[in-house]
């Protein structure tokens, strides 16, 4: 994956999906509570935001699941 690639995770406290900020260090992109952004108003911050994101995973077999999903939704 490209450094510059978008990393999507869902948040732990808010369930919603967020984007994972950093290369080596990775956590969760800081974001609100709402996603409803009134003028003037400040939201409380999710307390998902910030939180280390660990990844432990076998990179060839997620590579294999991959692939064989692409094949099956191919016609």
């Amino acid at each position: 994956m490209s450094p510059n690639a978008e990393k999507p995770i869902a948040c732990p406290c808010c369930r919603t999906w967020r984007r994972i900020m950093g290369d080596s260090v990775l956590e969760i992109r800081e974001h609100c509570n709402s996603d409803k952004v009134a003028e003037g108003e400040k939201h409380p911050l999710c307390p998902g935001s910030g939180q280390l994101v660990v990844t432990d995973i076998d990179v060839c077999r997620s590579q294999a699941r991959q692939n064989r999903l692409m094949r099956d939704a191919m016609p």
